[in-house]
């Protein structure tokens, strides 16, 4: 396993939230756009034009689904791209429940907070990439986190993106 490259090296260092992995198996007409962006990301970092890493929480969350079939299948996608996988930070706790304290995430979605945390307490991710519309990619979360990071003394030189922002489609 390889720790996120130093800042300013050239390839982009994504920490690929949960909520992407799904996408990489819906094809159903509605979510094609999400779909076709997310296999793009996939085969983006397969390809080298991107590092990609998965954390335990992620893991943790994909191993949760009920659906055993569909379970083995996400549990595949990040092997299968070659994602590295990025261990729990000591200081990821703190952060994550300092997000939810402050009222930036809900109390019971704190693996969206443990997400955010993650990318702020590991030097050289570059992007945090998610679908999750409602507690991660939003105008909202983006000026609210950068004080709550900067009390905790965390870094905040990081983006939030969609798949899509990532791989430069149009939608």
């Amino acid at each position: 396993m390889s720790d996120p490259a130093a800042p300013g090296s050239k390839l982009l260092n994504l920490y690929v939230e949960t909520s992407v992995f799904g996408f990489a198996l819906e094809d159903r007409a509605r979510n094609r756009d999400m779909f076709t962006a997310t296999t793009a990301l996939f085969d983006g970092i397969r390809s080298g034009r991107f590092v990609g890493f998965v954390s335990d929480f992620s893991l943790a969350e994909l191993g949760a689904t009920a659906d055993v079939a569909l379970r083995a299948r996400l549990l595949a996608i990040p092997g299968a791209y070659g994602l590295q996988r990025l261990p729990v930070h000591a200081d990821a706790g703190r952060v994550a429940r300092a997000i939810v304290e402050r009222g930036l995430v809900p109390a019971g979605k704190a693996a969206d907070a443990e997400h955010l945390a993650m990318v702020a307490v590991h030097v050289g991710l570059d992007v945090l990439v998610s679908w999750n519309y409602k507690h991660i990619v939003n105008v909202s979360v983006r000026r609210s986190l950068a004080p709550i990071l900067l009390d905790l003394g965390c870094r905040i030189g990081f983006e939030i993106a969609t798949p899509q922002e990532v791989v430069g489609q149009d939608e």
